[in-house]
């Protein structure tokens, strides 16, 4: 299952339903945006500490300086 922002939980079924894909086709889509979100991530040198741990004011003193840079 799967969170659908604002609403319920959805099932991999339902989000292939909506995309109009399979089931397997919505679990891949998944997987590969997740693999390029932790490419991003770690290429940029933010932790899984940065998103769920840190305060939100200190992650961003510490990496503003990636907004400059693109």
């Amino acid at each position: 299952m799967i969170l659908n922002p604002g609403e319920a939980l959805c099932t991999f079924d339902e989000v292939g339903q909506a995309l109009g894909v399979s089931r397997q086709r919505a679990q891949q889509i998944e997987r590969e945006a997740l693999r390029k979100i932790r490419f991003i991530l770690e290429e940029r040198g933010i932790t899984a500490e940065d998103l769920f741990v840190r305060d939100d004011r200190e992650w961003m003193a510490d990496h503003h300086t990636h907004q400059d840079e693109r």
